[in-house]
């Protein structure tokens, strides 16, 4: 990967592709473990974080676990537009 990959099952930054496969596998049976995971991303000084889908959960949540990182869902093409701006 070209930036780094936070798995949702040991809480570890993972750069190697066949470590972020394994983690795949075990997140299917496995608690994930969200709250840690935003924690972690806070604690790396991560500042925006979107949320790509149909859905805004995973955005609502984060901004429940901390006021550190701006949570942008992507859920439409005008969402997706603003991130962009934004990230420009």
């Amino acid at each position: 990967p070209q930036i780094p990959v936070i798995n949702n099952i040991d809480v570890e930054i993972v750069d190697d592709p066949e470590l972020i496969k394994q983690a795949l596998v075990r997140q299917v049976t496995g608690s994930v473990r969200w709250v840690e995971v935003v924690e972690k991303m806070a604690a790396a000084g991560v500042t925006k974080a979107f949320e790509c889908g149909p859905g805004k959960v995973l955005t609502g949540l984060g901004r429940r676990i901390t006021r550190e990182i701006a949570f942008h869902p992507l859920v439409d093409r005008q969402s997706i537009q603003e991130a962009a701006a934004e990230l420009n």
